[in-house]
């Protein structure tokens, strides 16, 4: 390996330092009475190399996704008691319904704790009918009340309170 050219104790070429050395190559085939062409392509490939992997450097470093809104230990242990109370009060229509909201809790799901923070302030029987209808239609989950019929009630009414309460 040639000296100034390793940047990293992995051997890797320096992107700026191969181009440079693909420049000389020309410049010696040029002198030596080559081939021009072939050696002209190949320093055009490295170049479309090196700028491609600049390109997706950049791409890495500036699409970060949106981070999810992590809760405290407190607010996650509330939030978990909320759906774990308000799993007890309901019903599956659908095998395994209740698992996916209680797994959406645990991993904090965005749109689950915006439902939490719009209906914890409610009255317990209304915070389960509201959780119900909105959950059934976010979540695609089919929850029902023990208790009381949850579909009585117009569903786009806890949407709408969602949106109210939304920080966004």
């Amino acid at each position: 390996m040639a000296h100034g050219i390793v940047v990293d104790e992995k051997g890797r070429w320096s992107d700026h330092e191969l181009q440079h050395v693909s420049v000389l190559a020309c410049e010696v085939v040029i002198c030596l009475g080559g081939d021009y062409k072939e050696v002209s392509s190949n320093k055009e490939n490295i170049d479309n190399e090196v700028v491609q992997r600049w390109i997706n450097k950049a791409d890495k470093e500036h699409s970060h996704p949106p981070q999810k809104r992590k809760l405290d230990d407190t607010n996650l242990g509330k939030i978990t008691e909320f759906v774990l109370y308000i799993l007890e009060e309901t019903e599956e229509i659908e095998k395994g319904d209740k698992r996916k909201i209680l797994r959406l809790a645990l991993n904090e799901d965005e749109y689950l704790i915006k439902l939490w923070r719009a209906i914890r302030t409610e009255e317990k029987q209304v915070q389960i009918c509201k959780f119900i209808q909105s959950a059934n239609l976010m979540f695609d989950v089919n929850l029902k009340s023990k208790t009381q019929d949850v579909n009585a009630k117009q569903p786009f009414e806890t949407m709408n309170l969602l949106m109210l309460n939304s920080p966004n």
